[in-house]
């Protein structure tokens, strides 16, 4: 039973920093226009190319490409603000 309530107390206190820690990271919009057109796998693409820019770091996430004119493709993630030149 001691095991059993040791455990569940530190199940709560590693939740409660993950939480804490969540809590501080603002994302904001970020948007690169790259040569090419989307493919199968456009929205994986663009996460993979916000990720070379930025590092792990950046935390890209919720990435979407769309086509554009001139056979061009605009890559929108959201980035952690302050990271590879995103401002809120």
């Amino acid at each position: 039973m001691r095991k059993f309530t040791a455990f569940s107390m530190f199940s709560l206190a590693i939740f409660f920093c993950l939480v804490t820690l969540s809590r501080g990271i603002n994302f904001c919009p970020a948007k690169l226009t790259l040569p090419g057109s989307c493919g199968p796998y456009g929205n994986f693409d663009c996460f993979l190319e916000w990720n070379s820019r930025c590092g792990a770091s950046g935390m890209a996430s919720k990435c979407r490409c769309d086509p554009a004119p001139s056979n061009q493709r605009i890559c929108s993630c959201q980035i952690i603000c302050g990271k590879c030149g995103v401002k809120a």
